[in-house]
Order: C-alpha cells, then sequence, then structure tokens
C-alpha cells in the first residue's frame, strides 16, 4: 500500500527522561520510546505517528499507546532529541509489485483540496517467493538425479562399462609387467574408429 501523507504538525522532545508522555533512555544504546495519547482532539482515523532520533525514523498509525523501538548503533550522534512528526493520509493505492519488470507508472488518487493525483514510478529488484527447505531438498535431489543420468547415458553410448570390464578380464589372465602400458594399449587398440568427416 502506498500512502501518501500530509504533515499536520511536528514537535520536538526536549533533552531529559521525560517530556509530557514521551521518556528517552539509554542514549547511544538499543531504545525504546513509549508514546501515550493524552486524550487530544485529534481524529485518529489515516493518522501517523513519526519519531526521528538520530538517522532513524520510525512510523506508526497513531494509537493510545505505541512503543518505538531504535536499534543500538556505532556512530556518534546526539540521542537526547528526537523529533514527532504527525501525518494524514490523504491518498493510497494498492499495487501488485511482482508484474513491475523493471518498471511501473501509477497514479496515486489524492483526496486534499488542490492536490491531485500523485503520479509515480516504481521500480522493484529482488522479492519473490523464498523457497522453503523441503523445497531446496527435493530441487537438490532432483539435480543429482539428473546428472546421475546424464552420466549413465555417456557410459552406456560409448560402451564404456564393457570396454572396461573386458580389459580387466584380459589384464587379470595374462599379468603383463607393466599394467598401465597393457591396459593402455588394449584399450586405445579397440577403440572405435574415427568417423569421416
Amino acid at each position: 500500500r502506498i500512502s501518501h501523507p500530509q504533515r499536520t504538525g511536528f514537535a520536538h522532545v526536549l533533552r531529559g527522561a521525560h517530556c509530557g508522555a514521551v521518556g528517552v533512555q539509554a542514549a547511544r544504546r538499543a531504545m525504546e520510546v513509549r508514546v501515550d495519547n493524552r486524550g487530544g482532539s485529534l481524529e485518529a482515523s489515516d493518522v501517523f505517528l513519526s519519531l526521528r532520533i538520530g538517522e532513524v525514523q520510525k512510523q506508526s498509525r497513531f494509537s493510545d499507546s505505541r512503543v518505538f523501538r531504535f536499534p543500538a548503533h556505532g556512530k556518534a550522534q546526539n540521542d537526547s532529541f528526537g523529533r514527532i512528526e504527525v501525518f494524514k493520509r490523504v491518498g493510497h493505492l494498492t499495487v501488485r509489485l511482482d508484474d513491475v519488470n523493471g518498471g511501473k507508472n501509477i497514479d496515486v488518487p489524492c483526496h486534499f483540496p488542490g492536490m491531485g493525483n500523485l503520479s509515480l514510478s516504481l521500480g522493484v529488484n529482488g522479492g519473490g517467493k523464498e523457497l522453503t527447505l523441503p523445497q531446496v531438498k527435493e530441487g537438490s535431489r532432483k539435480r543429482a538425479h539428473e546428472r546421475k543420468e546424464a552420466a549413465q547415458k555417456y557410459l552406456e553410448d560409448h560402451k564404456l562399462e564393457e570396454l572396461l570390464a573386458e580389459s580387466m578380464k584380459e589384464l587379470i589372465l595374462k599379468k603383463p609387467v607393466d599394467p598401465h602400458q597393457f591396459l593402455s594399449d588394449l584399450i586405445l587398440g579397440k577403440r572405435a574408429p574415427a568417423r569421416p568427416g
């Protein structure tokens, strides 16, 4: 779902552990910020609350209580301040992402005075369904079976199993001093003549 928000207001979280209903803890480590609605008159329908701390921004639908979780980071930055912004959705459109094929133009209908449709172009890389473990195993078994069949066909096409079996029988029967040379001469002697080009 693609939404086009309208910013309806913003505030800053002041330095300190608490400011109204907002608390900030554990600067420069993993952090949780809880925001509670104190009974404001803002209609909650299609309203979203955004909280940005440092380079990380979290956004969620407005509700009576919401906890935003921020991961730990190694960058030196001031986590004593946060920025709260309130957005109201003025348009939305549900799109399929599995048929974009490199690019897709869409128009998001917006319901806001003086604003028409929002024209966008989508591009998608990756995605798609991931295979389950049984599917991966089945694919591996299938490929192994296909390789085995191809190897067996190659041996049958060139009659290599019969050739090697007959050569080993003669080797054991005659027991030559140089078995390697004997096998080499024997196999080369039984080689099929080359086909004329």
